[in-house]
């Protein structure tokens, strides 16, 4: 890319436009011309310019059925057209159809300096255009990819427009909901409690975090907190209101919760900040180890101690997968998949260990869910090589997973959830247990029962596994008693039916 404008003029005779297209280069754009209507049609998809010119008056066909084909072709619709017209009357019909396939209109005989500077303010006007729907594209794409739910509401509270975090949040889909009345979706206090703010026709300040129960398409209530801005259009004077939802089902006010939060923070930031600058010294100690084996025998003595110095380099690299799981730069790649699928994929579920047995309840059907299928494989390994180790002598180890909806309202759920729907996955072990002095500390940072090292604990393991659950908007709880074994329950937020 040059960064320079271009223009086509497509002219009958170009000997007329040479005079002008002399002075493109100095004037900060490129130009370039076609005798005929389909030799300029054709140039212009293959330059694809940000500026044609067309001539009324042409030997195949007249100027503005070629502007009414560039505009009709997908990949110039965006181009910016204008036809030269020598003659000075039109009919109605003419006025019309300019009007409709063409962007500006030039009237009569020009010198070559007045056309050149009709032309710079024309592309001067498709800059501004471009920057326009450049800025308009970044912003779609935001509101598309938000992970906050978005909606636009007209002054009655129907609504206007949504984006996917709002449809995941609430179970409808975008063509169910529009021109829906929001507030039919609120119990009657809430609705009247917003009907009352956006009746206000002075009102100035948006509405800030205005605690709202919103019924989801499933049946299940989430509490969300609703701020919103309004705003007049200056043509037909309808009012509209832009509004975010923050879900507050997973908002806490446990001081121990919120302690872990911060922790978690801490280490994400901290790993994220280590693990591609130690991830490099690992590629340069490694790439050095092999150059050296080059020069060795591999019966030599030297040649084992590197093999032995690669290996442990390996066991570092998957030690920085960890560290970038854990950093924001870990957040999931996610698509929809079901669990069935992720517990086949799973080595150690399908071989644990010889004097290890699993049993697998699992109902034909299970809902889906939307994950980072690598991600909640390591949690399933994680936790399963955890469970064989604390059965030394052997055991079983039990994977229950139920389809639940969970409610604000009761009964409630045996564990502090949100309300919705959920895949609770269930791993029980008959292992050793946690003490009850070690089990609130289990998810900490770099803390381990086991020995420190790298072939026996680094302390991140189920830091890692509930930092994933986390960023997957689930939870996780781990009960456990000394010589009773442990259980841990996982909830996956499950799709919408």
């Amino acid at each position: 890319m040059t960064g320079r404008m271009q223009l086509i003029v497509i002219h009958e005779n170009p000997l007329n436009v040479l005079g002008m297209l002399q002075g493109a280069e100095s004037a900060g754009y490129t130009a370039a011309c076609a005798p005929s209507g389909a030799e300029g049609l054709q140039l212009a998809k293959d330059i694809i310019p940000d500026l044609i010119l067309v001539d009324a008056a042409l030997p195949d066909a007249g100027g503005l059925d070629i502007c009414r084909q560039i505009k009709s072709e997908p990949l110039l619709s965006e181009c910016f057209v204008a036809l030269f017209d020598r003659a000075s009357t039109l009919s109605d019909d003419q006025i019309e159809a300019i009007e409709a396939f063409t962007d500006s209109y030039i009237a009569g005989p020009l010198s070559n300096q007045e056309l050149s500077s009709r032309i710079q303010a024309m592309l001067k006007i498709k800059s501004i255009r471009n920057a326009f729907q450049a800025g308009e594209k970044r912003f779609r794409r935001m509101y598309e990819k938000a992970r906050v739910a978005f909606m636009t509401l007209d002054e009655k509270g129907y609504i206007l427009s949504v984006n996917p975090a709002w449809e995941k949040l609430l179970g409808y889909k975008k063509a169910d909901t529009i021109r829906k009345s929001f507030y039919e979706m609120l119990p009657a206090s809430d609705a009247e409690c917003l009907r009352a703010y956006f009746s206000n026709n002075d009102v100035a300040e948006p509405a800030q975090d205005i605690e709202l129960n919103i019924c989801r398409k499933d049946g299940s209530v989430v509490r969300v907190s609703f701020n919103s801005f309004q705003e007049t259009d200056i043509h037909n004077k309808n009012r509209s209101a832009y509004c975010t939802l923050y879900d507050l089902s997973h908002k806490s006010t446990n001081p121990d919760s919120v302690f872990k939060a911060q922790q978690l923070e801490f280490t994400a930031t901290l790993a994220g900040g280590i693990a591609h600058d130690f991830n490099n010294l690992l590629m340069s100690i490694m790439g050095n180890i092999s150059l050296a084996q080059i020069f060795l025998n591999p019966e030599d003595k030297a040649f084992k101690i590197l093999e032995r110095a690669e290996s442990a380099c390996n066991e570092g690299k998957a030690l920085t997968h960890q560290f970038i799981i854990l950093s924001k730069c870990g957040y999931p790649s996610k698509k929809t998949s079901s669990i069935r699928k992720l517990l086949n994929k799973s080595s150690i579920i399908e071989n644990p260990h010889p004097k290890v047995d699993v049993v697998l309840d699992l109902p034909d059907d299970l809902w889906k869910i939307e994950v980072d299928e690598y991600q909640i494989r390591y949690v399933l390994s994680h936790l399963m090589s955890n469970a064989i180790e604390s059965m030394p002598d052997g055991g079983k180890v039990y994977i229950m997973i139920r389809n639940i909806i969970s409610s604000d309202k009761p009964p409630f759920p045996v564990h502090p959830i949100s309300a919705g729907r959920f895949l609770h996955m269930m791993i029980k072990d008959q292992g050793k247990g946690i003490s009850s002095e070690h089990l609130p500390r289990i998810f900490d940072p770099y803390y381990t029962t086991k020995e420190m090292g790298p072939q026996k604990g680094m302390g991140l393991g189920l830091t890692t596994v509930y930092s994933i659950i986390h960023k997957h908007e689930g939870f996780i709880f781990i009960e456990s008693e000394v010589n009773l074994g442990t259980t841990v329950n996982i909830y996956l937020p499950a799709l919408p039916g």
